[in-house]
């Protein structure tokens, strides 16, 4: 291994982590990543409304993501659209 491979993180490592927008709001946890067609990864979440978990259709680019941490930090507000 090189120095290089201790910024690489396991996709499987980053599941159930909670994911915090850009105000600090917690938007989900994170449930699973997917790449498009065009190669563009995105994170699929899930939301819990204390009754009830929702796994909502859209999905969040990755190119948002800020920085992986304990918690996955993105660089702008999420609008999460939920239908109830």
């Amino acid at each position: 291994m090189s120095n290089n491979d201790e910024e690489l993180i396991n996709i499987k490592d980053l599941e159930g982590k909670m994911i915090v927008d850009a105000e600090g709001e917690i938007g989900g946890i994170l449930k699973d990543i997917f790449v498009d067609q065009k190669g563009e990864i995105k994170i699929q979440f899930q939301v819990d409304l204390g009754d009830k978990v929702i796994v909502p259709s859209q999905m969040i680019p990755f190119s948002v993501v800020e920085s992986i941490g304990d918690v996955i930090l993105l660089k702008a507000k999420v609008k999460i659209k939920r239908k109830l």
